[in-house]
């Protein structure tokens, strides 16, 4: 029960910041737009199989190479 003679003083910023938590601004960075979807382009099997056979050749060629060298040592 409050007495009559009892003074409240309200401090309406002291009661956000226990109520929510004091607000801090932040700043938001700008989402990047969506690309455009773009069409899978063509491809020549031929070629890409001749890449990657290329590509597989000089990984073999590496690890041989490595292989040998590690023996060497």
């Amino acid at each position: 029960m409050i007495a009559p003679n009892t003074v409240i003083v309200l401090v309406p910023e002291a009661g956000i910041r226990w109520i929510g938590g004091s607000k801090k601004t932040t700043i938001k960075k700008p989402r990047t737009p969506h690309r455009a979807t773009q069409p899978i382009p063509t491809f020549d099997r031929r070629a890409l199989h001749d890449r990657v056979s290329r590509l597989l050749e000089y990984n073999k060629l590496q690890r041989e190479s490595l292989r040998a060298a590690a023996l060497a040592a």
